[in-house]
């Protein structure tokens, strides 16, 4: 959950800036990124049994590695 919060948000869609507001708005989001970014080794480490699929991918895109 917290690597698809981290996601930056695009300005040009106006739906998404609606519900989860701009990213000058949240800086959270970007200090989310640098800890995934930071991290991105522990991640990559993570056994697939631990967690979905889906959510290993967004862990990864989320800290970099993808």
């Amino acid at each position: 959950m917290v690597a698809e919060f981290s996601e930056p948000i695009e300005v040009s869609n106006e739906a998404m800036v609606l519900w989860f507001g701009r990213d000058s708005d949240h800086p959270e989001r970007e200090q989310c990124r640098a800890v995934f970014a930071e991290h991105a080794s522990v991640v990559a480490m993570l056994p697939e049994g631990l967690i979905n699929a889906a959510g290993q991918a967004k862990l990864r895109q989320a800290a970099g590695l993808v």
